[in-house]
């Protein structure tokens, strides 16, 4: 039976796979490419997702409370808890924040 199959069908379950194996590579490299676009911050002492959000302010476009909600799901923050020294990615764009005015 399974033969029959692969002799009518091989062309299109090959084709099938490869499409399929394709998706998932552009997946996972998008997905890593994201985290990339985004700040990396190291916590300091004192931290908590409210004060980083308030130090940010104006570089993300998203409320203080979506900042904070998104910053602890991308993380994976157990109950919005920071450690010091821990590293978390915020949303804000790794181009905007490396840019420097001429009068500063």
């Amino acid at each position: 039976m399974w033969q029959k199959i692969w002799a009518k069908y091989s062309y299109s379950i090959i084709l099938l796979v490869c499409s399929l194996a394709a998706c998932v590579m552009i997946m996972l490299y998008n997905n890593a490419d994201n985290n990339k676009q985004y700040v990396t911050i190291k916590v300091e002492t004192g931290d908590s997702l409210w004060k980083i959000s308030e130090k940010y302010h104006g570089k993300y476009r998203m409320s203080q409370k979506q900042f904070i909600e998104w910053v602890a799901t991308e993380n994976e923050l157990p109950a919005n808890q920071l450690k010091a020294g821990e590293v978390i990615v915020i949303p804000v764009k790794a181009e905007d924040e490396n840019i420097q005015l001429a009068s500063e």
